[in-house]
């Protein structure tokens, strides 16, 4: 597999003088060399600095954990979830007003779009997957290579959407300022970003087992400092910026599971294979759990941002 070299910071665009290597991450699929993990000094950013080159980056979604990004979960899993999309977006709603356009990038199975669809939102969707698979018929839906910024700028074009949302989905991009720099091109007013919080509490317990890593497949991990840095590079300024919980704890579990089977050579495999279908991020344990979570952990930014005139 080839691997890239990242020789500036994808936040900040600092070049090497401000970089310094900090540790490495292991992909829990499978049993393969480990990621380097590089931090800026500038902005705080991590992120993945020997990634996969574009054309191979597609393999790595062809998993099961992928294929769980864009499946519906539980009923409880996705009833508790439409109330905590209701506390995030909120106030993002009453922000870009009713006669908003918006656009869902990386729409994975709807909730985000159906909840601003009940708000009366004009809102469209985009992800990778066929419309075949789209479930929500009255919500007009684009298969898309979202992570191609000219691509996303022609359909935001066609579609004269004026916001956008994109809910654990700029992790997964490997320029993060270009996507905001597209954004600005094709007109966009209102940006509402949710990423994982690379200071989160948790991380600083679960170490490399924190489920958040998930190399390659999130090549960013975002700081206060460095999402409102890649933002303002091109012209956006931030409204608001605020951390949330959701489980963190059993999908570290799964993630700690993950990492045994693949490296360590378990003998009771059947064991933690029971236990990994119990835990895995759209079971009804995390949904609980991460209703719980909700007031008490950091594990998540979520951002808005308007665009300076």
């Amino acid at each position: 597999m080839v691997r890239l070299q990242v020789d500036r910071c994808p936040a900040c665009g600092a070049g090497l003088s401000a970089l310094s290597d900090q540790s490495l991450v292991y992909r829990q699929d499978a049993a393969e060399e480990p990621f380097q993990l590089s931090r800026c000094n500038r902005c705080s950013h991590r992120y993945l600095s020997d990634p996969p080159a574009l054309e191979s980056i597609g393999s790595y979604y062809e998993t099961s954990a992928g294929q769980q990004m864009h499946d519906r979960g539980s009923r409880i899993f996705d009833f508790l979830r439409r109330r905590l999309i209701a506390l995030e977006f909120e106030s993002f709603v009453r922000r870009i007003g009713p006669n908003a356009r918006l656009l869902d990038i990386g729409a994975g199975d709807g909730s985000v779009c159906d909840w601003f669809s009940r708000q009366r939102v004009n809102v469209f969707a985009t992800d990778i997957y066929p419309s075949s698979s789209w479930h929500y018929s009255t919500i007009p839906y684009s298969q898309a290579d979202i992570t191609s910024p000219s691509e996303l700028g022609s359909l935001m074009s066609s579609l004269s959407v004026n916001s956008i949302t994109m809910r654990h989905v700029l992790e997964h991009f490997y320029h993060p300022r270009e996507v905001f720099q597209t954004f600005k091109d094709s007109g966009i007013q209102y940006v509402s970003i949710t990423v994982p919080n690379y200071h989160s509490r948790m991380r600083r317990l679960a170490r490399n087992n924190w489920c958040m890593w998930d190399p390659p497949r999130h090549l960013q991990h975002f700081t206060k400092n460095s999402l409102i840095a890649s933002a303002s590079s091109a012209g956006y300024a931030c409204m608001s910026l605020r951390t949330y919980g959701f489980d963190e704890l059993l999908t570290s579990i799964y993630r700690y599971l993950s990492l045994t089977v693949n490296y360590k050579n378990p003998s009771n495999t059947k064991l933690i294979q029971y236990i990994l279908d119990l835990v895995h991020h759209k079971s009804p344990l995390v949904a609980i759990s991460s209703a719980v979570s909700y007031p008490l952990l950091n594990t998540v930014l979520s951002a808005s941002f308007a665009l300076k005139s």
